[in-house]
């Protein structure tokens, strides 16, 4: 298998962070690929030193003129049997060709961006049911979760964000931003008494999620 993956990003999200983890643990492995990613990002380093096979796009908006043909030739050089790209910009710049083309969406998106590929994949199983809700069929959609790295950290002792030994505990983890609803499950947790939140991550809404 030759595998090319492709995305537009240059942000830090979730999606991100799972490309460059699943990246680089399939290059471990022996997968042989080449990434398709935009210009600049800080995360191209991180890639390059991994050992990756990189080629930088612009990816721009309306006047970009260069990431499409770009792209057509990067597939037609590297000859891939997969193409897997990531959300929406990288989808609908990639040309058809002689390969399977899978798509990797992380959210609700309009579907018009996805119409020439092969398969999807939904990581949450809402999403799954959304695009067979929407006429995909069972064969070509598939549900694939976001998945961290396997190095265990310490355990966290109880009292140490005091929480008693014996209180029903509730764990949520992610990027704090307002799409992931934090502030909905902090409200709802004022109608669980006796329970207690543990909420990681790092965000732009760190402040206001405290706060509340």
């Amino acid at each position: 298998m030759r595998l090319m993956q492709a995305i537009a990003s240059a942000g830090e999200g979730g999606a991100e962070a799972f490309f460059e983890r699943l990246t680089i643990g399939l290059h471990k492995k022996g997968v042989e690929q080449r990434l398709v990613v935009r210009k600049g990002s800080e995360r191209n380093k991180r890639l390059r030193e991994a050992g990756l096979d990189l080629v930088e796009l612009p990816f721009g908006q309306f006047l970009d003129f260069k990431t499409r043909p770009a792209f057509h030739r990067a597939i037609e050089t590297y000859r891939p049997s997969l193409v897997l790209t990531w959300m929406n910009r990288a989808t609908a710049v990639c040309p058809r060709g002689d390969f399977v083309h899978a798509a990797r969406l992380g959210g609700y998106y309009d579907l018009k961006y996805y119409r020439h590929c092969d398969h999807l994949i939904g990581n949450t199983r809402g999403i799954v049911g959304y695009l067979r809700a929407n006429g995909w069929p069972e064969s070509h959609t598939h549900y694939l979760p976001n998945f961290v790295t396997v190095e265990k950290g310490a355990p966290v002792a109880r009292a140490a964000l005091n929480t008693p030994d014996h209180a029903p505990l509730l764990l949520a983890l992610g990027r704090l931003h307002p799409n992931k609803g934090f502030d909905v499950l902090i409200a709802a947790l004022a109608k669980l008494p006796g329970f207690h939140l543990w909420l990681a991550g790092e965000g732009g809404e760190r402040a206001a999620l405290e706060a509340q």
